[in-house]
């Protein structure tokens, strides 16, 4: 509100005059100086600008240094207290020298020598005089609209704050983020970075407010509690700088193009439309949770395509030592796993967030919260979309616009890595040791990335909140937050893209343990590819497999970071995913099978359906669409359940014309219709899964149902037992074996009262489970051999 009044423009810099309007009244000059060159510059300007004797008005001024706020903690000027504090109404007139680069607002790699003589932007004594003398062009004298003292005090009494010793301060913040808005407009957005953060937040009313009440019930001083809050603000808050942004920005480029293609695939069309719908509004950008690279991908092109920079949040262990530095510097906010407990930190960080949120500062984060063990979204983390939603009831801000962000790969380099957790392995903790092993791990090919951006949600337009309550229970909030990130993630499935290895894994896990030709890999990833040009499912600009040797482009591609091992002492070239590689080849596969699930869920009900009578056919189908929609609700997400048997019905309406569920069916019918569909993908789609569900029921099964099950030994329990059958060939491949898959599976089995109960009622409701899935495994070897069958030419 206040800063309004200092609001500048950008043919303020360098005009002919900082002087204000003459009308009477005397002007204080506030020189935002970092040295005696600069305030003598500024000195001048005002002197050789001040209006002749002969014109109207005032021309008697005075001139006060605004301090740095490290050395305000020392005390205030006393000549500058006593010009603020005064009661005469005088004009106040920010002014400022500014420096920039040699591109102006472009951007401009950083170089050796900015390491070595500091931000070219911020020059030392001796740098301001040679660039004054040789560059004057990258010099400018800025001058902020003024104010008078008596607008100024009178908002200062509006803002809540009763204690007048603040006022110095508060007229001082209000002139630097005034000065800051008229460099923002000419280095561009990219560099809107928050100052004075510290000092703007403990200077909030409500803030002191809450450390006062926090004092009182720990009892203990209120200068000690502050003093532990500023502790924890200067550990989360970043340190913005243009310097630190550019060189992050090159780090991050540094990092990528180890092992990808140096130019980011994006729509240009939908991020501006993106730039126009969140102009104004507190922003958010949720993107997928894929590899250490996202952030480092997202904040690149942002910062190219000239957006203000976004503040990431980010766990206090990636706070390595040096680049630490230069990722708070570039705008990471270091938070901790766990404050439950710690009552200070807490009002620090929702506090934190409400400057944010009141600033409007974009922000982002992972929704999964951590990297998918699987290639599949993992749950969403609501937590800070919780936090944020609060501070816009409290600082009663516009609505938050999500912009949901795909971050998608050709491949991923710490795909072997994510595997073996799947398999038990431990993660690694994260260290300088840790991320030079990680940038070496970069130097193989691994392809284009692509950044998808889905259509942003207004939050106050969203299904699931509206309008915006601000008088929400918790349980009411965090019923809403859960619906709001479902619908985030609805948006996030529709742009994801389709990969070329993600089709042709797909395919190659399908044969299991055979290798096969590329004639009998093009004619499968061919018949994929139809179905999804005839879907109209997002892809790659470059997903072009219709010839053979576009396919064996992409399974050298695999084959060059082992995912794919091929043969050539045969008279025929063939392709081969090693058993070891299942896990690998299968994350690839999920990144896209969201996208197929209603297509396998449909067969394997029209096969439930084919074995029931004509009259009872179509409410078979419908009840069992229902039951496997809840058998895999922890795997993948559904649409709600009104819309979601017609979403069924109509894809395989798509492949099987003149297909109708309603009134009677003949068995015959429903099997000549699966008999037409093209392509069958029950057994590719959902096979895995219902094999960990097998292995998790079989656990259920050897458990005492009089004794508790401890969740890390039951899943330690599934991963030998999923070995073991997996040797005996009752499961299919290595890909069930999955950590992931076994939680999953123990979460639905606790979600359907199978963990605690009477021990008889558990017994029974455990075979029930059991039975359950091993019905739907039958019918996917069913659909598993229709389709093999017609690969083999025996059906066509």
């Amino acid at each position: 509100g206040i800063v309004n009044n200092m609001v500048s423009n950008q043919e303020l810099a360098n005009s002919e005059s900082p002087w204000p309007s003459s009308d009477g009244r005397p002007v204080l000059f506030l020189l935002h100086a970092r040295s005696g060159f600069e305030s003598k510059l500024l000195e001048e300007w005002i002197e050789n600008t001040r209006p002749a004797k002969s014109d109207s008005g005032s021309r008697s001024y005075s001139v006060a240094h605004i301090p740095t706020f490290s050395k305000r903690r020392k005390g205030l000027p006393q000549f500058l207290t006593q010009e603020l504090n005064t009661a005469e109404d005088v004009w106040l007139a920010p002014l400022r020298v500014s420096w920039f680069v040699e591109t102006g607002g472009e951007i401009r790699a950083v170089r050796l020598r900015d390491l070595f003589f500091g931000d070219p932007r911020k020059p030392g004594p001796l740098r301001q005089r040679w660039l004054n003398w040789r560059h004057t062009g990258r010099m400018k004298l800025i001058a902020a609209e003024p104010a008078t003292s008596g607008d100024l005090r009178k908002r200062f009494s509006e803002s809540g704050e009763s204690d007048s010793s603040q006022y110095p301060l508060y007229v001082i913040r209000q002139a630097i983020l005034a000065l800051e808005r008229i460099e923002r407009r000419i280095r561009g957005v990219r560099y809107k970075i928050p100052r004075l953060v510290d000092e703007d937040i403990m200077a909030r009313p409500s803030f002191r407010e809450e450390l006062r009440q926090l004092a009182r019930q720990q009892n203990s001083s209120f200068e000690s509690v502050e003093k532990e809050a500023r502790r924890y603000l200067a550990e989360m808050a970043v340190a913005h700088s243009t310097l630190g942004l550019d060189l992050f920005a090159q780090y991050c480029r540094f990092m990528y193009t180890r092992g990808y293609d140096k130019d980011l695939w994006y729509d240009p069309e939908a991020l501006e439309n993106i730039r126009e719908q969140i102009a104004g509004n507190p922003v958010v950008f949720l993107f997928t949770h894929k590899s250490h690279l996202d952030s480092v991908v997202l904040l690149r092109l942002l910062y190219d395509t000239n957006f203000p920079p976004l503040h990431l949040f980010g766990g206090i262990n990636m706070k390595m030592f040096g680049l630490g530095e230069l990722m708070r510097r570039a705008g990471v906010i270091f938070i901790r796993r766990s404050f439950k407990g710690n009552d200070v930190y807490k009002a620090v960080f929702q506090h934190y967030i409400d400057y944010l949120v009141d600033k409007r500062f974009p922000l982002t984060w992972a929704i999964e919260g951590t990297r998918s063990r699987t290639g599949k979204l993992m749950p969403p983390r609501v937590g800070l979309l919780s936090y944020v939603m609060e501070s816009c009831k409290r600082m009663d801000a516009p609505d938050i616009m999500l912009v949901p962000v795909s971050i998608a790969y050709d491949q991923i380099p710490e795909v072997s890595e994510l595997s073996a957790y799947q398999r038990g392995a431990k993660k690694r903790p994260e260290g300088v040791a840790w991320m030079m092993r990680y940038l070496t791990g970069l130097k193989n090919p691994f392809g284009r990335i692509f950044v998808c951006f889905g259509e942003p949600l207004k939050m106050s337009q969203s299904a699931s909140i509206n309008p915006p309550s601000h008088s929400l229970n918790a349980d009411t909030l965090e019923m809403k937050v859960q619906k709001l990130a479902f619908e985030v993630f609805s948006r996030i499935i529709k742009v994801t893209p389709i990969t070329a290895t993600s089709l042709v894994t797909l395919t190659m896990l399908d044969a299991g343990h055979r290798a096969l030709t590329l004639a009998e890999v093009h004619t499968q990833v061919t018949e994929l590819l139809d179905w999804v040009t005839k879907r109209n499912l997002p892809t790659t600009d470059h997903l072009q497999l219709g010839e053979p040797a576009d396919v064996q482009r992409t399974l050298d591609e695999l084959a060059a970071n082992g995912v794919v091992t091929v043969y050539d002492a045969g008279p025929e070239l063939v392709f081969l995913i090693d058993p070891e590689q299942h896990l690998t080849a299968a994350y690839y596969r999920n990144t896209i099978i969201q996208g197929f699930v209603n297509d396998a869920i449909g067969e394997l009900a029209m096969i439930k359906a084919a074995d029931a009578d004509q009259e009872q056919a179509g409410e078979v189908f419908h009840n069992e669409v229902m039951a496997l929609r809840d058998l895999l609700k922890k795997e993948f997400y559904f649409s709600e359940k009104s819309l979601y048997a017609r979403e069924v019905e109509r894809s395989i309406s798509m492949r099987a014309p003149g297909w109708n569920s309603k009134g009677d069916v003949e068995g015959s019918a429903i099997r000549e219709a699966l008999h037409q569909m093209r392509p069958l993908l029950g057994h590719r789609v959902l096979r895995s899964f219902i094999d960990s569900y097998i292995v998790v029921a079989q656990t259920l099964l050897a458990s005492d149902p009089e004794k508790a099950i401890d969740d890390k030994s039951f899943i330690k329990n599934c991963l030998s037992l999923g070995q073991q059958m997996l040797l005996q060939r009752r499961i299919a491949s290595e890909e069930s074996i999955s950590k992931a898959s076994y939680g999953n599976g123990l979460s639905l089995a606790k979600n359907r009262g199978l963990i605690d109960g009477n021990p008889e009622e558990l017994a029974s409701a455990r075979r029930d489970f059991a039975t359950e899935v091993h019905d739907v495994s039958r019918r996917i070897e069913a659909i598993h051999a229709l389709a093999a069958s017609r690969h083999t030419g025996i059906l066509n």
